[in-house]
């Protein structure tokens, strides 16, 4: 999928019981080949029922691409309602959901050939998500976080004009 990897931000929803026991870990990417630019990829892996640790081994992966990665953005800040990565993945079967879920956070929602995992997010870890994928944003325009910030609110105005 990549080559190059970076920075990584790691969230477990231990104490939650069933598909929203999880691990998610953001990891900061570039995108292979000719047009390579930054982004993230997102992983969410199970963690099972009394286990301590999360099943890695049935993780899934999404990358981001450039058009998400802002989508993403202007959900965590509380731009947009939600964004959908949809067709993601050699089977075009693995789908991502970030819904934005007013004052009491965020939830995730990533399937993979009909299977869903869901992430809660609260708002303390919704703030932490969002200054590290609004930074790789920063990194993938070359600006600054407050610039891009600014850039968001602004198409979000277009938006509704």
């Amino acid at each position: 999928m990549t080559s190059t990897f970076g920075k990584q931000l790691k969230l477990y929803a231990d104490r939650q019981t069933g598909a929203k026991r999880t691990a998610l870990d953001f990891q900061y990417v570039v995108s292979p080949g000719k047009d390579a630019f930054p982004t993230v990829n997102i992983t969410m892996a199970p963690i099972a029922d009394g286990a301590k640790e999360a099943q890695w081994e049935l993780k899934r992966v999404i990358q981001l691409n450039r058009y998400e990665l802002t989508q993403c953005c202007a959900v965590l800040f509380g731009l947009e309602k939600e964004m959908r990565a949809n067709f993601h993945g050699t089977d075009k079967n693995k789908g991502f959901t970030l819904i934005n879920n007013g004052a009491s956070g965020c939830g995730i929602n990533f399937s993979h050939g009909g299977d869903m995992l869901t992430h809660m997010l609260n708002h303390a870890q919704r703030m932490e998500v969002g200054a590290f994928i609004l930074k790789r944003q920063a990194d993938a325009w070359d600006m600054s976080v407050s610039d891009v910030l600014a850039l968001l609110r602004q198409s979000v105005a277009i938006k509704r004009a």
